[in-house]
């Protein structure tokens, strides 16, 4: 599988919540700030092979603020399963936000094909 970039991730679920990387990142607590955070865990437990702890990592808004522990980001993704389960409309924005993340890994595949006139032939370098 084709892993995608923490930070692809993140933007993606900003852009969806309408917030900034920061605010998805930031301690706050409020509604949306900690929605937003918590599916972007989730599709980073899915979208990379990173451990929770590397995950929690990443979400720091910078230097002055603790990075979340492992803890976090494993009830954050167990909580954003069960609101899927309860709510059909939590579950639509999150089956959304994946078809986002899915045409990135298209367009990552897309970009890794080689065009085989492209590559450098063996052959052609003894020719001359």
């Amino acid at each position: 599988m084709i892993e995608l970039p923490v930070e692809l991730i993140i933007s993606i679920v900003a852009d969806y919540f309408h917030l900034t990387i920061d605010e998805i990142k930031s301690p706050r607590k409020f509604g949306e700030y900690v929605r937003g955070r918590q599916v972007a865990m989730y599709f980073c437990r899915i979208y990379t092979s990173l451990s929770e702890r590397r995950i929690g990592e990443y979400f720091k808004v910078n230097e002055n603020f603790k990075a979340k522990n492992h803890a976090t980001v494993f009830h954050s993704s167990k909580k954003v399963k069960e609101l899927m389960g309860i709510y059909p409309r939590y579950k639509i924005f999150v089956t959304e936000i994946d078809v986002r993340l899915k045409k990135e890994v298209e367009n990552y595949t897309e970009d890794l094909k080689v065009d085989e006139s492209e590559v450098f032939q063996e052959n052609d370098y003894y020719k001359n």
